[in-house]
């Protein structure tokens, strides 16, 4: 039992993992000024549900915004410099 529930957290961390990095990338690509949106995070709510990047400088914050639970949930932190 102790092994599955490891192997599912180790699972969860990788799927966190390539979804920040997609996000990341999402958003270094501008994805939302050729698809019509008008901001990143009119994309964000659209497209990814509430999972958004906010970026100050070399240091990104990819989230998870829960706006009818008022919850805030920091998927990864990253530091480009």
């Amino acid at each position: 039992m102790t092994a599955g529930l490891r192997e599912a957290m180790d699972d969860v961390w990788r799927s966190v993992a390539v979804l920040s990095a997609r996000v990341r990338d999402a958003h270094a690509a501008r994805v939302w000024v050729p698809l019509g949106h008008p901001s990143w995070e009119a994309y964000c709510d659209v497209v990814l549900g509430g999972v958004c990047i906010a970026s100050v400088g070399p240091l990104s914050v990819v989230f998870f915004a829960d706006h009818a639970m008022q919850h805030l949930s920091v998927l990864d932190i990253v530091w480009l410099g």
